[in-house]
């Protein structure tokens, strides 16, 4: 008996040792799976640092870091600091969930990002005198510094992401003192005021009830996803709001043909954006989500009625999702022009087995399905925005039959309304990914104004996101898997895509720092004959 005990003594204090250098290496090992994937994944990993190795010099470093680390936030934030010198916002990982974050509170306060200042857009009851104020300083650091701070620890592709960076991480206290290296229950915030500059401590609170903001003008009903109205003055200018690069028709398409893996976009939608809650029933549920197709054919039918010349496309909030989801629509408002148009812009994807896995294919079945012969490793070119092939009623059959089929009688019927109106594009430091893509198309086949704030997506950069799941940690992300030349001779364009009416601080305080100032300020620009149709 006396050996019995010795022997489970023994076996017991194994295990334990054997959980403990698991739970000692899970971050070092979760960081070298990421490593692995980025080289086959990405398209250039190494230029940014220098050459290859720079890259590796680096890694070594910051996987030297790691070995000290013991959370989950705390590896997230390291692990980003080394991928942000590539200025890659498809590259990353996510932050652990709220839910997972031990103790998690938040800033009574959140912002918004004019195209000069950083300013509170709302607050709790307790801080609503702070709303519209410029921020011109966090715990004592300038913007600017703050900005460069930001840049080295999280990736950016621009200022504009960098803002959104910086409003992400201190808005949440765990990432905040990840950012400062302190345990502070504050931020302190520099505002300017017309005597001076002034400061305040604000706390993190375990509970943020932020007060209702309303707007001076009437919008759509807000289903969260896609809606539309009538605005302006006279009711004579068409709205259309679409909050996510997605829709029923994608959420159609993807049940159909790969029903167990369409359910993360059933969980993208119905988590992020739609009110309505699920039924359980899935064709409920896809009905549910508003087709894009019928309801710009909708809008535009309002818009012949009333014989409006003018159409505003809100993507403020749009982070991106299925840039294919666009090709019917600029048929719908381009024509033919569309059709035969050349964006002169180039796209390279590169083949990997994250790439491959993210459309459940083998590479032979790649090979397949486009006649091609490459093997994993190689990149595949093309222009962006072409329609592909030279037959002109292969092309138009391909976008007058909607996304792939769905959707194709909503699209067909918008096109014989044959409505060309002037479309104003409001964007903001959000507007990333695919939606930045729609507003490229929109501006390059003409007839389109800008207003808002710059996005932080730019037009010569990485591009598309493969998702990632570290094998230890479970933690999230995304790796680039192609690269994007938009604007080839304008290097200064294909990093910040300017608005032709950028929304300055001044123009916020304008508008009362109302909820909806850029669409406010798209009325009055159409309204006092600013932007004219062509």
């Amino acid at each position: 008996m006396k050996k019995t005990i010795i022997i489970i003594l023994f076996l017991t204090a194994n295990a334990v040792w054997a959980q403990e250098k698991d739970i000692s290496n899970k971050y070092p090992e979760d960081f070298d799976y990421f490593i692995e994937n980025l080289l086959a994944t990405h398209p250039d990993p190494y230029t940014a640092f220098g050459n290859t190795i720079g890259f590796y010099q680096e890694k070594q470093k910051i996987r030297e870091e790691i070995k000290n680390v013991n959370s989950d936030e705390k590896f997230v934030f390291l692990l980003n600091k080394f991928v942000s010198k590539l200025e890659d916002g498809h590259t990353l990982i996510n932050k652990p969930s709220s839910s997972d974050i031990k103790q998690s509170k938040y800033l009574p306060v959140r912002f918004k990002v004019a195209s000069d200042k950083l300013f509170i857009r709302n607050t709790t009851k307790e801080y609503k005198t702070l709303i519209g104020k410029p921020i011109i300083a966090i715990n004592d650091i300038p913007m600017d510094s703050m900005l460069n701070l930001v840049k080295l620890y999280y990736p950016a592709e621009n200022i504009s992401g960098s803002y959104t960076n910086l409003i992400n991480l201190i808005t949440e206290k765990v990432s905040c003192n990840e950012l400062f290296g302190d345990s502070s229950k504050h931020i302190k915030l520099t505002y300017r005021e017309k005597t001076g500059n002034e400061n305040i401590e604000v706390p993190y609170e375990d509970k943020i009830d932020l007060l209702i903001q309303t707007s001076t003008i009437k919008q759509p009903k807000e289903n969260g996803l896609i809606d539309w109205a009538m605005i302006g003055e006279n009711k004579n200018i068409a709205y259309f709001q679409w909050n996510s690069m997605t829709c029923r028709e994608h959420l159609e398409k993807a049940y159909k043909y790969d029903p167990k893996n369409s359910e993360w976009i059933f969980q993208w939608i119905y988590g992020s954006y739609l009110k309505e809650k699920r039924t359980g029933n899935v064709e409920k549920d896809i009905k549910q989500v508003p087709s894009l197709y019928e309801q710009f054919y909708l809008m535009l039918k309002a818009m012949q009625e009333k014989k409006s010349d003018y159409l505003i496309i809100d993507l403020r909030n749009n982070s991106g999702g299925m840039t294919p989801l666009i090709e019917p629509l600029l048929y719908i408002l381009y024509g033919d022009k569309y059709i035969n148009y050349d964006f002169d812009a180039a796209y390279y994807v590169k083949l990997s087995p994250l790439f491959l896995k993210k459309y459940g294919i083998t590479i032979e079945e790649y090979n397949n399905g486009n006649q091609t012969n490459f093997v994993l490793g190689d990149y595949r070119s093309s222009g962006f925005g072409n329609l592909e092939g030279t037959n002109y009623a292969a092309k138009v059959s391909k976008v007058a039959n909607g996304y792939d089929g769905f959707g194709g009688d909503f699209v067909k019927k918008s096109y014989e309304l044959n409505m060309h109106p002037q479309i104003i594009v409001l964007t903001s430091v959000n507007t990333f990914s695919a939606a930045y893509h729609f507003t490229y198309c929109l501006k390059k086949l003409g007839n389109t104004s800008i207003v808002g704030v710059a996005s932080r997506q730019t037009g010569n950069s990485f591009m598309e996101s493969t998702p990632i799941e570290l094998p230890h940690t479970k933690l999230t992300g995304s790796i680039s898997n192609a690269v994007q030349i938009l604007y080839k001779n304008d290097p200064k364009t294909g990093k910040l895509l300017h608005p032709d009416y950028e929304m300055n601080w001044n123009d916020f305080e304008k508008y009362q720092f109302d909820k909806e100032s850029e669409v406010l300020k798209a009325i009055e620009l159409i309204e006092s004959g600013k932007i004219n149709t062509h």
